[in-house]
């Protein structure tokens, strides 16, 4: 994962993003695994059998992404909005697309913003473990 790593968690090899906005965010535990397996259940639904199990076919993901996000779509269209979600992309910085995103502060985080007041990378404003 090319992310920043979460200043006050240690980063294990194991950990997804998930984590990682659990370690940034102050997302409780159980509601990080609730979520993944969540998302995983969701997958699963929609995704044919892989030929390699390691792998995830990039069309599945932008299917249940726009199905995840249609809703929100929808009514950005009728408020004649575009909608406000960015991705981190590794080659091409923060891009913006019809994906999930949780704040600006989340932005801020991924495009490497430096806090003004302090000098250092931004966090955000609520950090603590279960805090959020």
């Amino acid at each position: 994962m090319d992310l920043r790593k979460p200043p006050f968690s240690p980063w294990l090899p194991h950990m997804d993003l998930l984590d990682w906005f659990s370690a940034f965010f102050g997302f409780q535990n159980d509601n990080v695994h609730n979520q993944r397996e969540h998302i995983v259940l969701h997958l699963a639904n929609a995704t044919p059998p892989p030929d390699n199990i390691d792998s995830l076919d990039p069309t599945v993901l932008r299917r249940f992404r726009q199905k995840l996000l249609k809703n929100y779509s929808d009514w950005c269209s009728f408020l004649g909005r575009k909608p406000n979600i960015w991705i981190y992309d590794s080659s091409r910085g923060a891009i913006p697309i019809k994906d999930v995103s949780f704040s600006m502060e989340l932005n801020k985080i991924l495009e490497d913003y430096i806090d003004e007041n302090t000098g250092r990378p931004i966090l955000p404003s609520v950090s603590r473990e279960n805090a959020f």
